[in-house]
């Protein structure tokens, strides 16, 4: 069975536990399709960090969630990208809040700290789709 694209990357977003009302730390957890993750990265103001690189001879559906962990005032994003230099991403300012990016035929994911200072961290997780 096929599961439309659109709706695996929304099912990939809604593995994101959000962050209640208490101290709670924002959690991002593992699906039966994570392919790399979940993992916790610092990115230095207006650089990407490589979380998966995947053979351009084999390039895979993918999606990368990315979990915004601060500090305030940073915007942090995921970006997947195909053999041919295509991207698809999407960022976020809010910590705790979360997107995903999702590209066929991807062979590259990133996330990305899109402000200008002080370094962004986030949880990330790349999952694989058909």
């Amino acid at each position: 069975m096929r599961i439309p694209f659109v709706v695996l990357a929304a099912l990939a977003l809604a593995n994101v536990l959000p962050v209640g009302a208490s101290a709670k730390k924002p959690e991002l957890l593992p699906t039966g399709r994570t392919i790399a993750g979940p993992g916790l990265v610092t990115v230095a103001p207006g650089a990407n960090t490589l979380v998966l690189r995947q053979s351009s001879t084999d390039p895979l559906n993918m999606c990368i969630t990315v979990v915004h962990v601060g500090p305030p005032g940073t915007t942090v994003g995921g970006f997947v990208r195909d053999p041919g230099m295509v991207t698809n991403g999407s960022d976020v300012s809010i910590p705790g809040d979360a997107v995903t990016a999702c590209r066929p035929g991807s062979d590259n994911a990133y996330v990305q700290c899109t402000s200008d200072g002080p370094a962004c961290k986030a949880l990330w997780r790349v999952d694989q789709v058909e």
